[in-house]
């Protein structure tokens, strides 16, 4: 199919384009499954797509619309010509699996508090030329008979 990356005069044009690809995207979806051997059933694969769709659904600038058609009419080639690999087909359904650990961040630069709660160290290690402190939670100490 080719597209052209022209400028739609009207927003009902840029619409309609908009849903003319959502169609393209609809109708591949069975065949992206098997073309990619998917663990997932392609009902899956086609709410997907229309949650991505719905994200944009918001944008009312048309340039904008000419620019998102444009990328995702680029995404769908990539899939139908089987330009992708699995994992990066894979990598669309991330957000669905397993939840991302919770990963401690240090606290900003800007913040006056300390990276270490009040009191006394535990253990304290030297790293080259600073030390570093290290507190053992108060369920795995010893408690002394």
């Amino acid at each position: 199919m080719l597209i052209n990356n022209h400028s739609s005069p009207t927003l009902a044009v840029a619409q309609a384009r908009s849903r003319s690809l959502y169609r393209d995207w609809y109708r591949a979806a069975p065949e992206i499954c098997q073309l990619y051997a998917l663990d997932v059933p392609y009902p899956t694969l086609r709410a997907k797509i229309r949650q991505i769709f719905d994200r944009y659904a918001h944008v009312k600038d048309i340039q904008a619309i000419d620019v998102l058609i444009a990328k995702s009419h680029m995404e769908y080639q990539e899939f139908v010509n089987v330009w992708k690999m699995p994992s990066q087909v894979m990598r669309y359904f991330e957000s669905e699996q397993v939840p991302p650990a919770h990963t401690h961040s240090l606290p900003q630069p800007h913040t006056t508090h300390s990276l270490f709660p009040p009191g006394p160290p535990r253990a304290e290690l030297v790293y080259g030329e600073i030390p570093v402190r290290i507190r053992i939670p108060i369920d795995l100490q010893q408690t002394e008979c």
